[in-house]
């Protein structure tokens, strides 16, 4: 571990309370959801696309998908219940899973090549390491930072609203809270799923 993601990982602990829980970083996650309470599950560990072919979630739950993180670090500051529970950890089928989101809202896509939109409850924190780059989504005044990505994707894919991609070098290490309730949208392609998620302060370190 470098130095400055032991910086990123203090920071991380710091503004965590102790209602909530760090997710290693990044790799790819898988997730499963209740389909009545909506309630979903991430798998604490990152995991390969043959695991969740093979992963058998116990009944109501679902395998919903799995993404890769594009950020370096994660915590979940809280249950999706709200601010003031404790969040739940179980195993599922053999992975250490945490309850990490509640959507609440779903608007699908309203042309080609544009994303899903949902309101999600969520207590999500994220790190990211100095001198990387990391990709906004900017719809009028407010930013959308990427969660869920490949970058790669992003020449297919369109943004709403009028809205454009833009993208800053940050010189230092740099922590985000997720507001709670976030806005979250998605894109589903062949590669797996694109997510930008807000709105958030953009740095202005670049």
């Amino acid at each position: 571990m470098t130095d400055t993601a032991q910086t990123l990982e203090r920071m991380m602990r710091d503004a965590l309370p102790q209602t909530g829980e760090m997710v290693e970083g990044g790799g790819t996650f898988m997730e499963c959801a209740d389909p009545v309470t909506q309630l979903t599950w991430m798998g604490l560990t990152p995991a390969s696309r043959a695991d969740f072919a093979a992963w058998k979630p116990d009944l109501p739950l679902r395998k919903t998908g799995i993404g890769k993180a594009a950020m370096d670090m994660a915590a979940f500051r809280h249950d999706p219940s709200g601010p003031d529970m404790p969040v739940q950890i179980k195993t599922i089928d053999g992975y250490r899973c945490l309850n990490v989101a509640i959507p609440t809202d779903l608007q699908a896509p309203e042309g080609d090549g544009l994303p899903i939109r949902v309101t999600v409850r969520k207590g999500h924190t994220l790190g990211y390491e100095a001198e990387r780059r990391v990709k906004f989504l900017q719809i009028g005044d407010e930013y959308f930072v990427e969660v869920v990505r490949d970058a790669s994707l992003d020449e297919k894919i369109v943004a709403p609203n009028g809205g454009t991609f833009a993208e800053v070098q940050l010189n230092k290490p740099w922590i985000v809270e997720l507001p709670y309730p976030t806005t979250a949208f998605f894109w589903v392609t062949p590669k797996g799923p694109r997510s930008f998620q807000g709105p958030v302060q953009r740095p202005m370190c670049q």
